[in-house]
């Protein structure tokens, strides 16, 4: 089975998050970055749906829908889904108590 474009690049940042040694291409890093930024975003106001980071995405860095779609699920991937997280959170709470 091949593997998708996507894929390759999920399994690189991946590798450049948990490897300092590993080298990004400089397209690659640009989109590390991005997606630092996208995250940090997250971060600030958890509750944002997909709908409104994608605005966000390509009204801050320029991109087309289907890209900023893409970074959403590769900062998902990554770095986790924060409203998931913190739901997860307040149910272990609960569960604590």
């Amino acid at each position: 089975m091949a593997r998708s474009k996507n894929g390759d690049a999920v399994d690189n940042l991946y590798r450049a998050l948990s490897d300092p040694k590993f080298h990004l291409t400089e397209q690659e890093q640009a989109r590390l970055d991005r997606l630092k930024l996208i995250f940090a975003r997250w971060q600030e106001n958890p509750l944002i749906t997909d709908t409104q980071m994608r605005d966000y995405i390509m009204t801050q860095f320029g991109v087309g829908r289907a890209f900023a779609y893409d970074d959403i699920a590769v900062v998902k991937a990554c770095f986790g889904y924060m409203p998931k997280a913190d739901k997860e959170y307040q149910r272990m709470k609960a569960n604590r108590l």
